[in-house]
């Protein structure tokens, strides 16, 4: 693709820090794993993880749920040239995400920071102060955070 506008740092920053608070809740199944999207089918709602809320639609969510992806397994595709490569990609740049090295350690924090927002039995809570650690850190405006 060509002529993509991709989202800044700050962009990807406020809209998945966005998506998790306006949801109220993390995407995780009853195991306690991360989903990039979780229906909750009686309750007619979707939830999606950080980075599940960058990617621009549900089927793309559905297939990196479907072969188990974290994003860590989305940088090893994408630097040891798997043969998944052209389809990441593909995604990521529907999406507008780059996929250089930083945003790629970006968008890992970024899914770190939801996984792991649960240590206090407040999730949104802890995912709030681990992306105003992330802000901070990446020197990014963390106003999101506050609304």
């Amino acid at each position: 693709m060509t002529g993509i506008q991709y989202l800044t740092h700050q962009e990807i920053f406020d809209k998945a820090a966005k998506g998790v608070i306006a949801q109220g809740e993390l995407s995780m199944n009853g195991g306690n794993t991360c989903l990039y999207i979780h229906e909750r089918a009686l309750e007619g709602r979707k939830l999606h993880c950080g980075v599940g809320h960058l990617l621009t639609d549900d089927n793309m969510c559905q297939r990196w749920d479907a072969y188990g992806w974290t994003m860590a397994d989305v940088v090893d595709i994408l630097s040891n040239n798997r043969s998944a490569k052209a389809a990441v990609i593909e995604d990521m740049d529907k999406s507008r995400l780059p996929h250089d090295a930083e945003t790629l350690e970006l968008l890992q924090e970024i899914q770190n920071a939801h996984d792991g927002s649960d240590l206090t039995g407040r999730p949104i809570v802890d995912f709030i102060e681990e992306m105003r650690c992330i802000a901070t850190a990446r020197h990014l405006d963390p106003a999101v955070l506050n609304a």
